[in-house]
């Protein structure tokens, strides 16, 4: 690397390097994260994120984790497209990713040669710059998401399906030695379809539900499938949790 500049990007200054003649940038993971971090604060101010990061031989990644609050999926929504590694299970096959990446902080899509014509089954795209602001960037790093279920979240999601009517009262709610986060012990239950249905159904309801001040919200259009309470679902918050439980959608055999 023999270029290196320093730009404003989200609030964040952040150092990019490229080679001489490149149309590219090289964006380090720890200047990656100061990016996600700041995008993390100002779009879910309420709660609170670690982000680490970690250098291997191979490579790096970086370690996004928090309690509650927006789900899963809001969170790779920003996160996601600021990854520059991914990897194809069914080659066993890692390939680098390039991103457009905008002064607000905004990261989309720019090139990837996917894996299709290794025999694998990621597809590659070639897309052009949004607009004139917007930088290549590369790089060699993962990011994994891990949200944490606090034990008053679960406790809140079973008191509100019991009053729904669903027979899970004899669940537990217990709370990790490790890290204070919670899990559901269904183990009062005897193994079998019901069982796993109102665990696979619960664990859904609870992905799917952002969690701020005791208040849930559902995330997701209104289900279409009697088998699939969480079908066509999306990132903006358009029903409460309280519209789309309807007790068709679970087993009633406990």
């Amino acid at each position: 690397m023999n270029n290196t500049i320093t730009k404003t990007i989200a609030g964040a200054k952040v150092e990019l390097s490229s080679w001489s003649g490149d149309d590219y940038y090289y964006l380090d993971v720890t200047q990656a994260a100061k990016i996600i971090r700041r995008l993390l604060k100002a779009k879910f101010p309420e709660t609170k994120f670690s982000v680490k990061c970690d250098k291997y031989s191979m490579g790096s990644s970086m370690d996004i984790s928090w309690f509650d609050g927006p789900t899963k999926e809001m969170v790779e929504k920003i996160a996601r497209n600021f990854e520059t590694k991914d990897f194809d299970g069914m080659n066993d096959m890692s390939y680098g990713k390039d991103s457009w990446l905008l002064p607000d902080g905004s990261c989309s899509p720019a090139y990837s040669p996917g894996t299709i014509g290794s025999a694998g089954a990621d597809p590659s795209y070639d897309y052009p710059a949004p607009n004139a602001d917007a930088i290549k960037i590369t790089g060699d790093f993962y990011i994994f998401t891990n949200r944490h279920t606090s034990p008053k979240f679960l406790d809140v999601m079973k008191t509100f399906l019991v009053m729904k009517g669903y027979p899970i009262e004899k669940v537990e709610i217990k709370e990790s030695e490790y890290n204070g986060s919670g899990w559901m012990d269904f183990s009062a239950y005897p193994w079998g379809q019901d069982r796993q249905s109102w665990e696979f159904w619960t664990r859904e309801a609870i992905d799917h539900t952002t969690f701020n001040d005791g208040k849930m919200l559902y995330l997701g259009n209104e289900p279409t499938l009697i088998d699939s309470p969480l079908s066509d679902r999306n990132d903006d918050p358009i029903c409460a949790i309280e519209d789309w439980l309807p007790e068709d959608n679970f087993s009633t055999g406990i």
